[in-house]
């Protein structure tokens, strides 16, 4: 369970989603996932790139720095992805968010690190907070 990607849970609650760059260069990117239809702002994540796995999946990072989602980027290559969730938490939303969002309740942020390769190359960190209408499943298990 700790591998499913953010996107399997986003489109099994809310259906097909897409990804939005806010700010993107080599070596970060700030991201919101939002629904196909509709435009509802599901998650805004900060993540960090690893120089190592930019380097040894170069094709693969052109990809996803273009827009495609880095589970299913490294997937559809054929290239092991794993996502593994460090910390799960509930908090209050600070201001900047809330009008993203559209709410004042508690959101779930997630810390994560992505590994790929049969090596278990760092690809990447990322801090996700997610809208308080996502539930988010008990990782724990």
């Amino acid at each position: 369970m700790n591998n499913l990607l953010s996107s399997d849970i986003l489109e099994a609650q809310f259906g097909p989603t897409e990804i939005a760059v806010l700010h993107q260069d080599e070596t970060s990117r700030i991201i919101c996932t939002k629904v196909i239809d509709g435009g509802q702002i599901l998650e805004i994540s900060r993540v960090t790139f690893d120089p190592a796995g930019i380097k040894a999946y170069a094709e693969i990072h052109r990809q996803v720095v273009a827009g495609m989602s880095m589970g299913k980027a490294f997937r559809q290559a054929g290239v092991d992805f794993r996502r593994q969730v460090h910390r799960t938490s509930q908090s209050e939303l600070p201001p900047a968010l809330r009008r993203w969002f559209g709410s004042t309740k508690k959101a779930t942020t997630v810390e994560v690190s992505i590994t790929v390769g049969p090596q278990a190359l760092p690809y990447a960190r990322i801090l996700e907070v997610y809208s308080p209408a996502v539930r988010w499943p008990d990782l724990r298990a």
